[in-house]
C-alpha cells in the first residue's frame, strides 16, 4: 500500500531480528521488486548494511542503512565501519536511520564530520549525506510516515524539482562522469 501510493524508487527494509520468512513477507507486501536497479551487499554487521547501487545506466551509488546498537562501546564499531566506507569508496553516499543518543554525541560529531557527511535536515532518525550525492540531488525532503508492518516509522526521502531543471540530464551526466 504505501509503494502503491508514494511510488519508491528504492524501499530499504531494516529489520535485523526477523526471520527470512518473515523479510520476504514485508518486500511483497511492500511491493519491493526492482527492475531499475541492482543492489549489492558491500558490508553488512549487525548494525548496518552498506548497498551498493547500479541504476540501469550503470551509475552507482551507496546507501547505508543503520540499526545501531545503544551503547557507547558497541557503536564504536559502527563509527570504524562508516570510517572505512568513507575512505574507500568515493561514490555519492546516503546514510539512514542515526537515531541521536547524548550519550556518546560527540564520538558521533566526529565521525560524521571526518566522513564529509551532512544531515538534511529531520529531528529524530536522520539521513546523512556525502557532499557528491548532495550535489546531484540538491532539493531532498525527509518525511516520517504511519508505522504500518513494522515497529518503526518508515521515513520517506523524496527528491522534488530534481527533473523539472533546465539542463538537469547535462547536470547528472556531469556529476556521474567526474570519477
Amino acid at each position: 500500500m504505501l509503494h502503491k501510493h508514494h511510488k519508491f524508487f528504492l524501499i530499504a527494509l531494516l529489520e535485523p531480528f526477523q526471520d527470512t520468512r518473515q523479510i520476504q513477507n514485508f518486500k511483497r507486501r511492500l511491493g519491493m521488486k526492482y527492475d531499475h536497479i541492482q543492489v549489492g551487499v558491500i558490508l553488512d554487521t549487525n548494525q548496518k548494511i552498506t548497498l551498493q547501487l547500479t541504476l540501469e545506466d550503470g551509475k552507482q551509488m551507496l546507501t547505508t542503512m543503520i540499526y545501531a546498537k545503544c551503547s557507547v562501546e558497541e557503536r564504536i564499531e559502527l563509527w570504524n565501519d562508516l570510517y572505512f566506507n568513507s575512505d574507500h569508496y568515493s561514490e555519492p553516499w546516503m546514510i539512514g536511520g542515526l537515531p541521536v543518543y547524548i550519550q556518546g554525541y560527540e564520538d558521533f560529531a566526529f565521525c560524521i564530520n571526518s566522513c564529509d557527511l551532512f544531515d538534511i535536515n529531520f529531528s529524530g532518525n536522520r539521513v546523512l549525506i556525502n557532499q557528491k550525492l548532495h550535489d546531484l540531488i540538491s532539493n531532498m525532503e525527509l518525511q516520517q510516515l504511519e508505522r504500518t508492518e513494522s515497529a518503526h516509522a518508515p521515513l520517506l526521502l523524496t527528491c522534488r524539482g530534481l527533473t523539472d531543471r533546465t539542463g538537469f540530464k547535462d547536470v547528472v551526466k556531469a556529476s556521474w562522469s567526474e570519477d
